[in-house]
């Protein structure tokens, strides 16, 4: 009976620290990432705020794994932005993919 015990704790151990590192190694690619495609396009990143479920723009089909952040930037121009970056692909996820892709919403 104690090792039964003793075997589910450990399998769900292993669960929850599997969960845990994936969900750490997405959020350091996504970040790297993110900083990323703001320098490779010389704007300045003023913030960024990760979305989880809804409102995630333009990228409503992104899958679980991506990372969707709502950003706020300050152009080459001196002019504030907002926008949307997606970390990831839909099968690899933000924590198997280097893949960033990012939209600016229109000036008005």
């Amino acid at each position: 009976m104690q090792t039964s015990l003793i075997l589910t704790l450990l399998f769900w151990g292993a669960i929850l620290y599997l969960y845990v590192w994936l969900w750490r190694k997405g959020t350091d690619r996504s970040r790297k990432g993110r900083l990323r495609w703001v320098e490779d396009h010389r704007y300045t990143l003023i913030f960024s705020n990760r979305r989880l479920f809804l409102k995630k723009g333009p990228y409503q089909w992104a899958g679980s794994g991506q990372a969707i952040y709502r950003i706020k930037i300050l152009d080459p121009a001196g002019i504030e932005r907002m926008g949307w970056v997606c970390c990831g692909t839909r099968f690899k996820g933000a924590a198997f993919s280097d893949h960033v892709e990012g939209l600016l919403d229109q000036i008005n």
